[in-house]
């Protein structure tokens, strides 16, 4: 156990994020920088993570365990009670901060990338014990450290261990399926669409509970996979997400840009593709990433934001400029009702409700051909000396 401090020893420098704030602690590390990490609401999952990352035995891709566990008297019996934990701050930035630059990223460096996220993910699921397993993996939950090569090279260190889940836009299939259900059944008001999407549910993962939920990821979509297939179900689920990681990092992209979720609205002027169009990455190296995202439904978005309106997307013939608000609706009504049953199907295939056998053009079967993560590692490291090789040559 790191040792504990209170919380007014914290000298605050600004905030970072919701839940990160840049501090100091000048009675024991003089000026320098360092993070404060806590949650205002729901603090289980502030306290899992810290758990997690005192558990989880040290690799160099991944965050070091906290320097401090912060206290704060209560006001009401003055009791202490854990607020926080104090980190390591990493001052150049996220993974999503480079690829959203305009500094240029070598194929080395993505490359090295790539390999220490992947054998990061190795080195947690390798851990003893069930549960060990990471779920929310995208370019602003990798930071970069100044290499001990030198050179000005960076290396990739991964972050944030709180097992809740990912947006959306980044789940695999047979998660996102399972996410989409549990928003239904815990917050649709009662009916038959809600107790629809709660048998369902309870059909695949007996346990469930909607109080977990309270408005936000639970991840026990990504629990429910480690029982499943000697947990090479959930070995492959986060070789989904390692995939669409590294079409942003070979792609220079910050963020896949796809979905109906809130990178719609905040990506107003995409300047680039979206996930699986790939331009800059190599050949083979497409090649790994469909194998990776195998299942991967990637519809075109029925609608786009273009002057700060949502209007039509060019695949629902909305080129020609803007139209009712009723037509954008109804389409974007559309999209979600077959994105919702697609999902029961999906869930159906999971708890083995569905009729007929499993093929490989199912979300199942097409989630059994995706490789495993020591799978990605041997590949990448193989394509790394195979294609910078030759271009050196």
């Amino acid at each position: 156990m790191p040792g504990t401090l209170d919380w007014a020893y914290l000298s605050f420098v600004r905030q970072i994020a919701e839940t990160i704030s840049l501090v100091r602690i000048p009675s024991r590390h003089g000026v320098s920088e360092l993070v404060f990490k806590s949650l205002t609401r729901d603090t289980r999952h502030m306290y899992h993570e810290l758990g997690v990352l005192l558990s989880l035995e040290p690799h160099p891709s991944i965050i070091s365990r906290p320097l401090y566990v912060v206290e704060k008297r209560g006001r009401f019996g003055g009791r202490k009670s854990v607020c926080g934990f104090v980190l390591e701050y990493f001052p150049m930035g996220t993974l999503q901060d480079r690829l959203s630059s305009t500094v240029p990223t070598s194929l080395s460096e993505q490359f090295r990338w790539g390999r220490q996220v992947a054998e990061a993910l190795v080195h947690v699921a390798s851990q003893e014990g069930e549960g060990w397993f990471y779920p929310d993996l995208k370019p602003d939950n990798v930071v970069l450290r100044p290499s001990p090569r030198g050179g000005g090279e960076a290396d990739a260190v991964l972050l944030d261990f709180e097992q809740r889940g990912g947006w959306f836009g980044w789940s695999p299939p047979e998660v996102l399926a399972v996410e989409y259900l549990e928003a239904l059944a815990a917050d649709l008001p009662r009916g038959p669409a809600r107790k629809q999407a709660r048998d369902l549910l309870l059909a695949y993962i007996p346990v469930w509970q909607a109080e977990l939920r309270d408005g936000g990821e639970t991840g026990q979509a990504w629990r429910a996979l480690a029982g499943r297939e000697d947990g090479a179900a959930l070995d492959r689920a986060q070789v989904f997400v390692l995939g669409k990681l590294l079409w942003c990092i070979f792609e220079g992209q910050a963020t896949v840009r796809c979905g109906m979720d809130h990178e719609l609205l905040r990506d107003a002027e995409p300047d680039g593709p979206a996930f699986p169009e790939c331009r800059r990455a190599p050949e083979e190296v497409q090649g790994l990433i469909r194998r990776c995202t195998l299942g991967a439904c990637e519809p075109l978005r029925p609608v786009a934001v273009k002057g700060g309106s949502l209007v039509l997307s060019r695949s629902e013939g909305g080129a020609g400029g803007s139209l009712p608000a009723e037509v954008v609706l109804e389409a974007s009504r559309s999209w979600w009702r077959g994105e919702v049953e697609a999902a029961k199907d999906v869930v159906r295939q999971l708890a083995g409700r569905r009729p007929g056998r499993v093929d490989d053009t199912s979300i199942l079967g097409l989630m059994r051909q995706r490789p495993r993560l020591t799978d990605v590692v041997t590949e990448l490291v193989r394509l790394e000396k195979k294609i910078i090789d030759v271009r050196e040559t």
